[in-house]
């Protein structure tokens, strides 16, 4: 079953991929309309789904957002597809 929290993770996912910069909590917040605490559990749950599917995880850069960076294109346009 499809939920708006897989719906969400999808989201958050595609503003990571589109993004060549770090996103902010407060981005996140205002780009998805949900709390802070909603944004950390977004992302906990992409980095477990993205764990499962063998591809780099989203990083927090302590003070400065949050980063994304596949190691190559190659794997953010597989990503891109899932």
């Amino acid at each position: 079953m499809y939920t708006s929290k897989n719906k969400r993770v999808n989201q958050m996912l595609n503003l990571f991929l589109s993004s060549k910069d770090l996103i902010t909590i407060p981005e996140l917040e205002k780009q998805l309309s949900i709390s802070r605490r909603s944004v950390y559990y977004s992302i906990e749950k992409m980095n477990q789904f993205l764990d499962e599917k063998g591809f780099d995880k989203v990083i927090n850069v302590k003070k400065f957002g949050i980063l994304f960076k596949p190691r190559n294109n190659i794997r953010a346009r597989k990503i891109k597809k899932i």
